[in-house]
């Protein structure tokens, strides 16, 4: 599945898709704190599959110069989404 235009990198090369955080609280506040520094979110919360193998809410934003990043927060754990 490819990943809407907004979601990738200002400066198109290999490897600069984004630049994914952990962040050890909720997803809410990872929000909260973006929102507080006045920082634009670019998408989410929303779920991702993290490199580890965990489910996760994430939250997509740019720096100052233009580049993608994420905070990944599994806190509470979403695998219990997937569950019958």
């Amino acid at each position: 599945m490819d990943e809407p235009a907004y979601l990738v990198a200002k400066n198109l090369c290999a490897g600069t898709l984004d630049v994914c955080f952990r962040w050890d609280g909720t997803i809410e506040e990872a929000v909260e704190h973006l929102t507080e520094a006045g920082i634009i979110i670019v998408e989410g919360p929303v779920l991702r599959w993290a490199a580890d193998g965990v489910w996760g809410q994430s939250v997509y934003f740019r720096d100052p110069d233009g580049n993608l990043l994420e905070f990944l927060s599994t806190d509470p754990p979403c695998e219990a989404l997937f569950l019958p």
